[in-house]
Parts: structure tokens; C-alpha cells; sequence
């Protein structure tokens, strides 16, 4: 069961009392306070996880509450409780959530004890990073596009980024696709979060084309996308809606991604190549890629586990493996990346063992769009 402290605002002892009942005999922590100094005190001491706020407090209402709350950064649950007209509750709630508040739902007065059960029960088990969380956060807006750049060994020149994705959630803020990508692609929602990064990016690409700036961007794929045989016609439209050529983007596919259906994945992966997509295998050295696979699929880079990258400066294994991608590379005609450079040392063992293209924070940390653009100019003035 969560970890759940329910702080209750109340002006009538009673009602506070009962809701604090009601909430303990579901097994969460609970206490109610009468007066805005003790609500605000137990904020500082108790730190609860959970909030509900009367609006029609004596002496400081439940607006001034919540603009309180959200000055203090409150990351609280919010229920907002009150006999007021039902039109004014939800017109606070909308202002608790603009305020960047997680207002989680609403109680009008007098209310049954069937209705708190089941509205505590929810705001306590909802995941505020769930697919439902997910699938909102793609329909207003809240997921940032962030950029790595790839550069060309020696020298350093920037020649393309990979697209990666933050998710500026309003009550939690920047979250790193960790905390949410794995839900993603379990619920199917990766799908349209990857027609998002796909638009986002070109949208970028077409702004640099304006002001003359070439480059390639990257967006990683899931076997999720290789569900659909109209991906190819659907990625092509969002690139060539923007006026751009499907040539300006590399789809990023891990290697240890696991193909269920090789005939539908060859169907796709080859319409995106006619289409002028180039297709990259993302961590190579990782997963179980058969020469056999690699020769049947229509690939046209791989990429370097940066576990190898890493530790090719100090490691003969790690640099005999890379020499060995590198041949193969050569023999399938295929572009090489090196994942996960971050120091000279490195750079210097993959410059000597023939890698012409790199990545990693030794070249630039994943930032918004706007962060390159001055760089990119500089290169083409």
C-alpha cells in the first residue's frame, strides 16, 4: 500500500473529524486543522502527500489557499471540498491546475461516504506518470523535444542529431524518458508519442532549412511502430508536410528490440527506406543481431553500445570488438556511430580504429533545439 498523509483543512471540527475517520479506516495516515497558521505549520513538519482544502475558510478562503500552495511548490494531491455551486468548484479547480497545482478531483458538500471512498481510493492508486497521465501530457502539449548533436571525427563538426524526449509534467516537472518511455510502450502509447518527436523534429529542421542549416536528426523507434504497415505513409506525411525530404531523418531501432513478426517488420522497414528513410541499429553489440539478420534487414548504420565506447581507451577487449563492428561495417556497407564519448582518451582510440562519426557528451549534453541553432550558424557562416 502508498505511503499516504492526508492533511485536511476544515473550518467545522466535525467534518474534519469525519474525514479524517473516513481516510483512517482505509488505512492512510490522517489529521485536520481548523485555521490557515496550523494548515500552513503541518505543511513544513508533516509534509503530507495528500491535501483536502475546504474553499470557504473564515479569514483566508480556499483561492488564497491555493495560490499559497502553489507558491510554497506544494507537490500534494489536491481535493478541493466545498458546498459552493458546482460551476465555482470546478472554476477553482481549473485555477488550482493553472497555478500548476495537481488538483485531483472535487467533493461537493453534503457528500456520501460511498462517493469519498471511491474518489480517495482513486487520487491514492492513479499514477501521476500512467498511461492516462501519458496520453494527457500528448494531447496538451506537455513533452519537450531535446537534441544530442553527432559530430564527424576528427575535428568535432556537428553533422546531425538524435531527437530525444522530456516530459515537462505540470506537477512533478522535467521527467527523463526512463520514468515514462517503458509505460509508453507497454500501453501503445509510444506510437503517438513517436509521431510527436517525428513532427517536433521536423518542425526544427524546417527552421534551420530557412535560415540555410543542413542536418540529420535521429528518432528512435519501438517494435510498437512495426505493429502498423501504414507507419511508413504516416511518417512520410508528417516530414513532407513540413517541406522536408524523409533524407533528413535516421530511425533509430535498439538492437535488443525483439521483432515478433520479421515479415511485417520487413514490410515496413522497407517502405521506409523507399521512402528515403535511413534505417540505424541503435546499442549494437548488446543484443543478439545475426550477420544473417543484418544482411536481410535493410539497415544503413549501426551505432556502438556506449559500453564499449567507454572503455576502449583502457580495454583491449572492448577496442577488439569495436575493431571487429568496424570490419563488419565495412563488409555490409554500413555507417558506423560510436555511442557515449565523453573523454579526448577515447576519442583518440576510436579516431585510430577508423570511426568517422560520434556522440556524447564530450560533444554536447541533450538540450532544447534553440541551444544548437547559434552553433549550427557559426558552421555555416
Amino acid at each position: 500500500m502508498p505511503e499516504c498523509r492526508f492533511l485536511v483543512l476544515d473550518d467545522e471540527p466535525d467534518i474534519g473529524a469525519l474525514l479524517v475517520t473516513a481516510i483512517r479506516m482505509l488505512n492512510y495516515e490522517a489529521r485536520s486543522v481548523t485555521t490557515f497558521e496550523d494548515f500552513d505549520r503541518a505543511l513544513a513538519e508533516w509534509r503530507p502527500t495528500h491535501i483536502t482544502l475546504d474553499l470557504q475558510m473564515p479569514g483566508y478562503d480556499g483561492v488564497e489557499t491555493i495560490r499559497a500552495l502553489a507558491e510554497r511548490g506544494s507537490n500534494a494531491r489536491i481535493v478541493l471540498v466545498s458546498g459552493v455551486d458546482a460551476k465555482v468548484l470546478e472554476m477553482a479547480a481549473l485555477l488550482g491546475r493553472e497555478r500548476g497545482l495537481d488538483i485531483a478531483g472535487t467533493l461537493t458538500k453534503p457528500w456520501g461516504m460511498a462517493r469519498l471512498n471511491e474518489l480517495l481510493t482513486r487520487i491514492v492508486h492513479e499514477n501521476p506518470l500512467g498511461a492516462d497521465a501519458i496520453a494527457k501530457g500528448i494531447e496538451n502539449d506537455e513533452f519537450r523535444l531535446f537534441m544530442q548533436p553527432k559530430v564527424r571525427l576528427p575535428g568535432g563538426r556537428i553533422t546531425g542529431f538524435e531527437a530525444l524526449v522530456r516530459w515537462n509534467h505540470p506537477r512533478l516537472g522535467l521527467q527523463s524518458p526512463i520514468n515514462f518511455i517503458p509505460l509508453a510502450e507497454q500501453s501503445g502509447l509510444i506510437e503517438p508519442l513517436t509521431r510527436w518527436i517525428l513532427g517536433r523534429a521536423a518542425d526544427v529542421l524546417a527552421g534551420w532549412k530557412s535560415e540555410g542549416i543542413d542536418a540529420q536528426v535521429s528518432v528512435n523507434l519501438s517494435t510498437r511502430n512495426l505493429m502498423s504497415l501504414t507507419v511508413a505513409d504516416e511518417f512520410a506525411e508528417i516530414v513532407r508536410a513540413r517541406g522536408l525530404d524523409c533524407s533528413c531523418f535516421i530511425l533509430e531501432l535498439t538492437e535488443s528490440a525483439a521483432i515478433t513478426n520479421l515479415v511485417d517488420a520487413l514490410d515496413i522497414l522497407v517502405r521506409l527506406r523507399l521512402k528515403q528513410f535511413a534505417l540505424s541499429i541503435d546499442d549494437f553489440g548488446t543484443g543478439y543481431s545475426s550477420l544473417a539478420q543484418l544482411q536481410r534487414l535493410p539497415f544503413s548504420e549501426l551505432k556502438i553500445d556506449r559500453s564499449f565506447v567507454s572503455a576502449c581507451a583502457a580495454s583491449a577487449e572492448a577496442t577488439n570488438t569495436i575493431r571487429a563492428i568496424v570490419e563488419l561495417a565495412r563488409r555490409l556497407e554500413l555507417d558506423l556511430v560510436a555511442e557515449g564519448v565523453e573523454t579526448e582518451a577515447v576519442e583518440r582510440t576510436l579516431i585510430g580504429l577508423g570511426i568517422t562519426h560520434a556522440q556524447g557528451f564530450r560533444y554536447g549534453r541533450p538540450e532544447p533545439a534553440e541551444v544548437w541553432s547559434p552553433r549550427l550558424r557559426c558552421q555555416v557562416a
